[in-house]
């Protein structure tokens, strides 16, 4: 014989199938009222553990059997898994007749004459022995015997048996099936050829298989076969003139419909129709000078002598384009002039004055915007030639020596010196064309328009002649417009103590303001401003508080007296002030309640001020949910059931609140008899099982009594019984035979808890 001890770990209990909740307790009922009969209940003190008495059998081989010693037993109940077996009320089980799922925990509950108490846990595991064989792979459509049974789909396969000690026994076997390998192949032919596959000639599209013998599960390979087409395509394509063209077997370099063939890497052809369009370059030529040591510059042309060059870009259509620049060089007029001047004399031309022989040179624009070089070779004694070149403006007449000329030309004369020296002057005059200038003005009233000869303040339009860089005239015609100031006059109203701000004005009093602003011509525009200040209205509140109070109107928050002033805004445009002169009163004499004060609970209490002073009106008593109880001077009749306080509250003789709190801290002093043992008798109301409690007990809640069996011989629930007056030792009206019984009696506490009272009670 053997004993084994285990842990006992408890869940909870759910009612199921063939068994019945009941709580290992000395009491054996629900009394916690949560439903359910069960070792987890709060109040369950069994007074410790028995060992068992006998513990024989195998659960694999034959019956496993309990035995606990029923010695003195007034009851006993068996367990599993904390719930109460029904009929299992004896001193032994038989485990394989109790459940149909026999593993578990197991208990059994003895009561004796002074408690209850709970056997050792023994806890019931059936051993499973299992044998792993491992994976077996087949082939899709294959089998295997497994057991008495056989298997051709893929899976976990288990297969039960008894051992040598009688517990099952678990084969587990793997199964493996494979599937062929699919293969996918996809061909292309020609129209019209033949594929031989595999020995196979195919010479219609579709779709084909073939199965091949492998080392595990065959093989299946498919085939796709399609047609590629011979195939005719348009292709338009461009070039540039001097470019070839080649697609394929094709090469072209004019305008033209041509053919290419080709043949694509599955050996089809394809005929390409190209229509080939040769776009010719594009030329274009410049005309351009620069003077004598100067250098033209133009894309990747850089050249200072004259000749046609050429370079090349890219146009618009991508082919090149050929521009032709034509170069030329202008000279610079190089005017070589031999004058002779007599002894003594002096010879001026230009910038040139001299009195002696010798090689003289000036510089003069010319009129194709090169410099021309003028040398004068002077000598003495000798007749003097002077060449000039001079320019004068249309209309005007050039004049040296007997020369008067007005149009362009070459003129000479010569002049007698007096002496031995003649001079002979060679004119060139060029006559310059005057100029045209043409503008629209525009001024401020008050300003001046000044250009050149012209100065005015009055619209119109104006001519003036200037010279022009070839010091001919020039015609400006200038057409003025003078914009007037203007004056605009603003009607403006702002509130008293507001600040009213436009520009450079900036005013908080009534007035006539003035500035001067900007228009769109830039010119001064006056701003009259009329400034008239609206009055803001005016209240005063007259208002009075008790002292440590605080008074809030707005953004005036206060508790001294003393005058505040806020603003805010009316129905009107201006903000409305308003004054409130505050006065704080101090408080009367006022209320006081005492000291605080314990009561037991169920205890009624009175309680009264011990001073009020003069002047108390309006008397308020408040409960801790502020709420009002009373308006009498004195709280009577009252009777706490936790610790809680009470407030007075009332109006003194200033007008000011007073009031007083008292605290009442409430014990908890619960006394309850239950009697061990009664006698009823039927004709005396006072034998009955009942009981008794102090005030602070409301009433009992419910009653229920247990034969020694655990069956339920008395009940009285839900409160209906605050009545309470005993059991009599009957049941259904027959009395009971003598005996211990338990009980669950449960009291409502006057705080709303409740007292749970388990115990026995003998009947004599």
């Amino acid at each position: 014989m053997f004993k084994l001890k285990y842990l006992l770990i408890f869940s909870l209990i759910l009612l199921g199938g063939s068994m019945y909740a009941q709580e290992i307790c000395d009491n054996g009922i629900d009394d916690d009222n949560d439903g359910m009969i069960d070792i987890n209940d709060s109040d369950c003190e069994c007074l410790g553990s028995i060992p068992y008495e006998l513990i024989f059998g195998s659960i694999c081989r034959n019956n496993l059997r309990l035995i606990v010693d029923d010695t003195d037993a007034l009851s006993i109940q068996w367990y599993h898994n904390g719930i109460a077996i029904e009929g299992e009320v004896f001193d032994r089980i038989n485990l394989q007749e109790t459940i149909p799922d026999v593993e578990g925990t197991y208990m059994a509950m003895v009561t004796y004459p002074d408690g209850c108490y709970l056997s050792e846990p023994y806890e019931v595991i059936i051993h499973l022995y299992e044998v792993y064989l491992g994976e077996e792979i087949i082939c899709d459509g294959e089998s295997i015997m497994f057991g008495n049974f056989s298997i051709s789909t893929a899976g976990f396969f288990q297969n039960n048996a008894p051992a040598v000690n009688g517990c099952d026994s678990i084969t587990s076997l793997d199964v493996i099936v494979e599937q062929p390998e699919l293969y996918l192949d996809s061909v292309s032919i020609c129209q019209g050829e033949t594929y031989d596959w595999d020995g196979m000639l195919l010479t219609q599209e579709g779709v084909y298989e073939s199965t091949y013998p492998s080392a595990g599960c065959d093989s299946i390979v498919s085939l796709t076969l399609s047609y590629v087409d011979n195939i005719q395509a348009d292709v338009s394509a461009t070039i540039c003139q001097g470019d070839i063209y080649s697609l394929h077997d094709l090469t072209a370099e004019v305008s033209g419909q041509y053919q290419a063939l080709y043949s694509n890497p599955m050996g089809c052809d394809t005929l390409f129709n190209v229509n080939l369009t040769v776009l010719e370059t594009s030329e274009s030529f410049m005309v351009e000078s620069i003077c004598d040591r100067d250098t033209f510059r133009f894309l990747d042309i850089e050249e200072s002598t004259s000749g046609l060059y050429t370079t090349t870009l890219t146009n618009a259509v991508g082919c090149d384009s050929v521009i032709t620049v034509e170069l030329t060089v202008l000279e610079q007029k190089t005017n070589n002039i031999v004058a002779s001047i007599c002894e003594g004399q002096t010879y001026t031309l230009l910038d040139i004055s001299e009195t002696t022989a010798g090689t003289y040179t000036t510089i003069i624009p010319a009129s194709n915007g090169c410099d021309s070089l003028i040398t004068v070779e002077l000598s003495i004694g000798q007749e003097v030639l002077i060449q000039l070149e001079e320019n004068i403006c249309e209309g005007d007449t050039y004049a040296i020596y007997d020369i008067i000329a007005d149009q362009s030309g070459i003129y000479e004369t010569r002049v007698l010196s007096g002496g031995a020296c003649d001079t002979l002057i060679s004119l060139t005059l060029n006559v310059n064309e005057p100029t045209t200038y043409y503008s629209e003005e525009v001024i401020c009233e008050g300003n001046t328009f000044i250009l050149d000869g012209i100065n005015t303040t009055v619209s119109g339009i104006y001519e003036d002649v200037l010279t022009n860089v070839n010091g001919c005239d020039s015609l400006i015609t200038i057409d003025l417009s003078v914009i007037p100031k203007s004056n605009t006059v603003l009607q403006e109203q702002i509130c008293e103590g507001d600040t009213y701000s436009l520009h450079d004005i900036t005013a908080d009093a009534a007035g006539t303001y003035e500035t001067i602003l900007t228009n769109e011509y830039g010119c001064d525009s006056i701003v009259t401003v009329e400034l008239d200040i609206e009055l803001m209205p005016r209240s005063t509140i007259y208002k009075t508080i008790c002292e440590g109070e605080e008074f809030s109107y707005r953004d005036i928050v206060a508790n001294e007296s003393g005058i505040y002033e806020t603003r805010f805004s009316n129905t009107g445009s201006c903000d409305s002030i308003v004054t409130v002169e505050l006065t704080v009163n101090l408080p009367a004499d006022g209320i006081s309640l005492g000291e605080d004060m314990t009561i037991n609970l169920g205890q009624t209490i009175d309680i009264i001020p011990e001073f009020i002073g003069d002047g108390i009106t309006q008397m308020m008593w408040i409960d801790e949910n502020g709420e009002v109880i009373s308006q009498e001077n004195e709280l009577l009749d009252i009777k706490p059931t936790k610790n809680t306080f009470y407030e007075v509250s009332a109006i003194d003789a200033n007008g000011c609140d007073t009031y007083d709190i008292i605290f009442i801290e409430v014990e908890i002093n619960i006394e309850i008899y239950i009697p061990n043992v009664f006698s009823p008798d039927m004709n005396n109301e006072e034998s009955k099982f009942t009981v008794s409690y102090n005030e602070a007990v409301k009433g009992v809640n419910s009653v229920q009594i247990y034969d020694r069996w655990g069956r339920l011989v008395f009940n009285l629930e839900n409160g209906d019984s605050y009545g309470y007056e005993g059991w009599d030792g009957t049941q259904n009206g027959k009395l009971l035979e003598n005996g211990v019984y338990t009980y669950m009696i449960v009291f409502d506490i006057l705080d709303d808890s409740q007292v749970k009272k388990a115990g026995s009670v003998t009947k004599l």
